[in-house]
């Protein structure tokens, strides 16, 4: 059989479609990709060192699309628009010097990664959830109403020892009146209603002590009807009467003003 031997050129007209036909389609867009990204960071180059800013400018918009998060091309799209503005301010800018970056290498890109989609809740997990907030929320509200009602049991102390016996005392009222009773509060508003009672009877050994029985007498009612302990109650009490049956002496100008100067 004798055989036809085909010229060289018709035989790479058959063979290129085939070896076209192996690359991939993803190879040659990432390759077409990688080239409009040389293409455009050289000409924006080219136009920056020109002084065609707004050239420049549209460049590396492009690119950055393409390549959104490279530090390369936002640092020099950064530097364009700090020279358009002082060019329309007609103020120098001075640039930070950016690194060196040649046209025939390709930019370096990095996608960010996909996020999770928040995850899809059923009604009742839904209720759950803003019950579990809102709890977390109260919880918050009562430990400071907490902190701020200890914080004025110390302030009640300090008018106590100053003799504001009242002051103090309204100070710890209004301090419970701040805390709702639950069982979060509970120990709290035990420790204010203890110091309460424990200023009524000071308040009421002190006014005997200054020979106020009737003051003293009045204190000490308001401590029996908060309190449960007669014992200090009776104790005081009788103190209390004894100093009624016998008063003491009192200085003569406090009992007669002007018995000093007659």
């Amino acid at each position: 059989m004798k055989k036809t031997k085909l010229p060289p050129s018709l035989l790479a007209l058959l063979v290129a479609p085939a070896f076209l036909a192996l690359v991939s389609p993803a190879s040659l867009m990432a390759q077409s990709q990688t080239e409009t990204k040389i293409r455009l960071m050289a000409d924006a180059l080219r136009a920056r060192d020109s002084g065609d800013l707004a050239t420049s400018k549209k460049d590396l918009e492009e690119l950055q699309a393409l390549a959104p998060n490279d530090a390369t091309v936002q640092r020099l799209l950064s530097n364009v628009n700090a020279s358009i503005a002082a060019q329309a301010s007609g103020t120098a800018v001075t640039q930070a010097p950016a690194a060196p970056v040649s046209a025939d290498q390709p930019v370096e890109v990095s996608f960010p990664k996909p996020t999770k989609p928040a995850p899809v809740l059923t009604p009742e997990e839904a209720a759950a959830a803003k019950a579990d907030a809102l709890a977390k929320q109260e919880d918050a509200r009562i430990k400071s109403l907490i902190a701020t009602a200890k914080a004025k049991r110390s302030e009640a102390r300090r008018l106590a020892k100053d003799e504001r016996f009242d002051d103090a005392v309204a100070t710890l009222d209004a301090a419970s009146h701040t805390l709702p009773a639950n069982p979060a509060t509970k120990d709290t508003l035990a420790d204010l209603q203890a110091e309460r009672n424990a200023l009524l009877l000071e308040k009421a050994q002190y006014l005997l002590k200054q020979g106020d029985t009737a003051g003293a007498r009045t204190a000490l009612d308001a401590y029996a009807q908060a309190s449960s302990n007669s014992k200090k109650t009776d104790r005081v009490a009788k103190q209390i009467d004894q100093t009624e049956l016998n008063p003491p002496l009192q200085p003569i100008e406090k009992v007669d003003p002007q018995f000093i100067a007659r």
